[in-house]
């Protein structure tokens, strides 16, 4: 089945998500938890616009940990991501946590690289503990 990326979790990606937890011999819940997560394919984010602001330069030391792998369970790696339930972005901020740390906006229209510099952030004060299910893939 195709599905049109949006960042809406709409009924056709409901669909698709029950089909590829049947594929997948996965419990069908239709929800995007841990153990789909992990059965789906390895996503690259998309690359940055280059307009976007470098926070490279904002180091935190928190390199040593797999942002990668935290915004995969996350997100997907769809920096564009929105969840009907009020979490936006590479590392599904809920907008207080999001203005909590700094951030201006929505979450989701932030640069990727401003999403994990934000999550770094709150990483800093909170630990994993804003990821509850994903955490571990720090």
């Amino acid at each position: 089945m195709k599905v049109s990326v949006t960042g809406q979790f709409g009924p056709k990606t409901a669909a698709a998500l029950k089909a590829f937890q049947r594929r997948n011999h996965l419990p069908v819940t239709g929800k995007a938890d841990a153990l789909t997560w992990r059965a789906l394919p390895k996503v690259k984010a998309p690359a940055s616009r280059s307009a976007d602001r470098k926070i490279g330069d904002r180091s935190l030391g928190l390199d040593g940990l797999n942002w990668s792998a935290l915004a995969r369970c996350e997100s997907g790696g769809n920096p564009r991501a929105v969840n009907p339930a009020g979490y936006y972005g590479l590392y599904q901020f809920s907008v207080g946590t999001w203005r909590g740390v700094g951030g201006s906006g929505l979450p989701h229209r932030a640069s990727a690289q401003e999403q994990t510099y934000r999550a770094q952030l709150l990483y800093k004060r909170s630990g994993s503990r804003p990821w509850p299910h994903c955490g571990k893939f720090l």
